[in-house]
């Protein structure tokens, strides 16, 4: 299952179009920290976070990321964001960075690296 965690509609109905189409897993997309720790708690399985780092409210997308490894630690992650200097203070070989605009084959690329990262 991929879980999108992007604030954005637009692209939110764009990236699900494209992973549901790149991808065999269910995609299930939310926009804020609470209804993705929602979704954290609620799927037995999660094998790819794709999250933008700036989200509605307090808490961000490396929240997410965070709240993501404690209960799925096997999980790909990869992180969005348009702005370039992006820390998350976790391992960055934990997961994989793509900046916005992006491509759909860069994002490919970004996802098969954070899966070996995951690995």
């Amino acid at each position: 299952m991929v879980l999108l965690v992007e604030d954005h509609v637009a692209t939110t109905e764009a990236l699900k179009l494209y992973l549901e189409t790149l991808t065999s897993f269910k995609v299930l997309s939310v926009d804020t920290f609470d209804a993705a720790l929602e979704m954290i708690k609620a799927e037995a399985q999660i094998d790819l976070l794709l999250c933008d780092v700036h989200l509605p409210g307090f808490l961000d997308g490396a929240d997410v990321a965070k709240a993501t490894l404690r209960d799925h630690p096997d999980v790909a992650i990869v992180m969005m964001s348009a702005l370039p200097d992006f820390h998350m203070g976790c391992s960055p070989d934990r997961f994989v960075f793509v900046q916005k605009p992006f491509d759909l084959k860069q994002l490919k690329d970004h996802i098969d690296g954070a899966f070996a990262a995951a690995a």
